[in-house]
């Protein structure tokens, strides 16, 4: 099902879609471009359900396309919503952490929420007149209670000091209270009244706490660091934020997370591995794979990377079998919100080796499909030899076809290239050997 776009960017993109009315119990949404699980939330909405699930991020123009299942396992409250009547507050819990509470008792002249938890546990907002044991806090402004709602002129009734005749904000009842995996919810009606708690007018007040994607408190410090940043993606831990890239002992490179208008890229030695000029990386991976025409069957993928190429693949291939040469690539995919399906499908089987080394193992015709996207031939000239295109003729079955990724066939470089990838893939035995321009690469049949 198609994902709705918001009108407006939203601090809370929670997007939703009304479910058939026979709809019973929870949901399993997954994004089919990457596989990942969707956290969604099925909430009552009139004499229906509705379903709700947060947009991480789309494009202008862009789409998400989700499956919907149903699901018979209960979700994952990462929000929870815990009234405590005796004490007439009602905590929120967000992914096992106190974020703030709402205090809606008699003793209150108004409800209010207190406190609200930020960044390494600190308090957001000041204690006076909760608490009066903070050091360094003013003991004024009593009727300043945290994060509260108050208007002076209801009429002739001041509802927003706390001065001799003010009115008072008095908690009848909860509308809803609600836990869920993307956001919870409290609906409180509140009787707005004079100075002798006389009821002037009713109020309906909704607060939605939404489960951020990482469930992290930044800093705002932290958030500087990384808008600033151009050219980094960052890990958020602990409340901190981690530059994602290491340093390879294996082939003495330099790899780096590097982000774009979609998908990030890998940067080897500062080198992209995928196209990003008027493209972005998944659109560059699609193009791959529409060029490779996947079908049933096996297929082989030579060169992990991010796993873009493996991901795709499995969404119609049976098995995808697929190779890295440098663990360290690996972590940082570990790291990438676009790769988590490379670890979690099961179609999916990587192997860590040296594709040269690693094809010699596999049986005769063992494979419907290849993508090989190698590194540059700077960087990997012995996956461009006539010696690896034969053990990759040998392990694709009779009509399989062979997509060859090179880079832009009309560039300086890349004219120099693939004619010689060309005669060294025909000397193998492949035929058909054909120029895709708008993949960047050749595709050839045995």
């Amino acid at each position: 099902m198609p994902g709705a776009v918001p009108p407006r960017v939203s601090a809370a993109p929670v997007v939703g879609a009304m479910l058939p009315l026979e709809w019973e119990g929870d949901a399993q949404l997954t994004d089919v471009s990457t596989g990942r699980p969707v956290p969604c939330q099925v909430v009552n909405a009139g004499k229906g359900k509705r379903l709700c699930w947060m947009l991480e991020r789309l494009d202008a123009g862009g789409r998400q396309v989700l499956d919907l299942v149903p699901s018979a396992n209960p979700a994952i409250e990462t929000v929870r919503v815990v009234d405590h009547r005796q004490d007439k507050r009602v905590d929120v819990v967000i992914r096992g952490k106190h974020f703030t509470s709402y205090h809606y008792g008699a003793q209150w002249v108004r409800p209010f929420l207190y406190p609200v938890i930020g960044p390494g546990d600190t308090l957001v907002t000041r204690g006076f007149p909760i608490r009066d044991d903070i050091p360094g806090e003013e003991h004024d402004h009593p009727h300043h209670k945290s994060i509260w709602v108050a208007y002076g002129e209801c009429g002739a009734v001041d509802n927003w000091s706390e001065e001799p005749g003010h009115g008072y904000q008095l908690h009848r009842r909860f509308l809803d209270l609600t836990s869920g995996p993307v956001f919870g919810r409290i609906v409180a009606r509140n009787d707005w009244t004079d100075s002798k708690r006389r009821k002037q007018f009713e109020e309906t007040r909704e607060m939605v706490f939404y489960s951020l994607p990482g469930g992290e408190r930044l800093a705002w410090s932290v958030v500087e660091v990384v808008a600033a940043s151009q050219n980094g993606c960052y890990r958020i831990r602990d409340g901190s934020a981690e530059k994602i890239q290491t340093y390879s002992e294996v082939t003495g490179r330099h790899y780096s997370l590097y982000p774009t208008a979609g998908a990030p890229t890998l940067l080897i030695s500062g080198l992209p591995m995928h196209r990003i000029k008027d493209t972005d990386p998944h659109r560059d991976t699609l193009a791959k794979v529409k060029a490779a025409a996947l079908t049933r069957g096996r297929t082989l993928d030579t060169c992990t990377g991010l796993g873009y190429t493996a991901i795709a693949a499995a969404r119609t291939a049976d098995e995808v079998i697929t190779i890295e040469l440098d663990p360290a690539t690996q972590e940082v995919a570990r790291l990438n919100p676009w790769s988590q399906a490379l670890f979690d499908n099961p179609k999916v089987r990587r192997i860590i080796g040296d594709s040269y080394d690693e094809a010699a193992r596999f049986d005769d015709a063992a494979f419907s499909r290849i993508i090989h996207d190698p590194p540059t031939f700077a960087l990997a000239g012995d996956l461009y030899s006539a010696d690896f295109y034969a053990e990759l003729h040998r392990v694709l079955r009779p009509g399989g076809r062979l997509f060859h990724y090179i880079g832009d066939l009309n560039s300086a470089s890349g004219s120099r290239v693939w004619p010689g990838v060309a005669e060294r893939l025909r000397r193998a035995g492949f035929q058909r050997v054909t120029p895709r321009p708008e993949a960047f690469g050749l595709v050839a049949q045995r």
